[in-house]
């Protein structure tokens, strides 16, 4: 579970480094099926976007914003693997890297490993370690990005860290119970309509 937990954070912290002009840039390249999908589980605005990721932390709805998203360069990762596709070593991940951070930018390429790796992936050891050590997509340890405002903080024994810790908190869970009523209403018209 911990180990669960800890690729979910992970996931989160690198969706934070994707910029506006990158999710656009994605999902104005998403094919038809995958930006349904999109639609359906979030929206397609930056904002939808955003939201849905903050909300849907624990139940896979960030991991599936993550999975549309990115699902180009996991193809373009396992087409580079070639053979070794289904379970490479950190070795063969890191020969790959840098094509795809040349393809597709960092942030992107991170989003892809850390997806992959929250879905539990057989080589989720040896994509962490990328994640942790390969200079061309190694995540800062040291950061927390608040995602919603885009706001780095450093990781500190600052005083005022706890007021940003306690802030984002209760704007998640202001987000998480705005997202379940609407899911809610939702349900309940589907379900009149079907009556």
């Amino acid at each position: 579970m911990q180990l669960r937990l800890n690729a979910l954070n992970t996931l989160e912290r690198a969706l934070a480094t994707v910029t506006d002009e990158e999710i656009n840039a994605l999902v104005a390249k998403l094919p038809e099926e995958h930006l349904e999908l999109l639609t359906k589980v979030a929206g397609t605005t930056p904002e939808e976007i955003r939201t849905g990721i903050v909300a849907g932390k624990m139940d896979t709805t960030m991991e599936n914003i993550a999975a549309l998203l990115t699902d180009s360069c996991l193809n373009d990762c396992i087409e580079s693997l070639g053979d070794h596709a289904e379970d490479p070593t950190e070795p063969q991940l890191a020969e790959v890297v840098p094509g795809l951070v040349e393809r597709h930018g960092k942030a992107v390429t991170q989003v892809m490993f850390a997806c992959t790796m929250a879905g539990e992936a057989k080589a989720a050891n040896n994509i962490r370690a990328v994640l942790k050590s390969n200079e061309h997509v190694a995540m800062p340890a040291n950061e927390m990005r608040d995602f919603t405002a885009g706001a780095v903080h450093k990781s500190t024994d600052d005083p005022d860290r706890a007021a940003v810790v306690a802030a984002r908190k209760a704007r998640k869970d202001a987000e998480k119970a705005t997202a379940a009523a609407a899911k809610a209403k939702a349900l309940a018209l589907t379900n009149k309509a079907k009556k």
